[in-house]
């Protein structure tokens, strides 16, 4: 592996060969869906996030209750 990764430096292709993935990738669409993707996951977590904090302040509230 490491004696291709400096024959490919060596010989410019490594250059080339990323210059070709980054044309491909942006072709298919592979940014635009790894940005939905991370807005959905984020508003996942997000949602998670505050159904967690609604949950700790009804279960505050009657602890709370139940200790008056």
């Amino acid at each position: 592996m490491m004696v291709a990764c400096c024959t490919l430096i060596e010989s410019a292709q490594k250059e080339r060969l990323k210059e070709l993935l980054r044309e491909m990738l942006n072709e298919c669409g592979w940014k635009d869906e790894m940005k939905s993707l991370c807005r959905f996951s984020l508003s996942g977590f997000l949602f998670l996030y505050k159904l967690l904090v609604y949950f700790r302040s009804v279960w505050d509230y009657y602890l709370l209750k139940l200790l008056i």
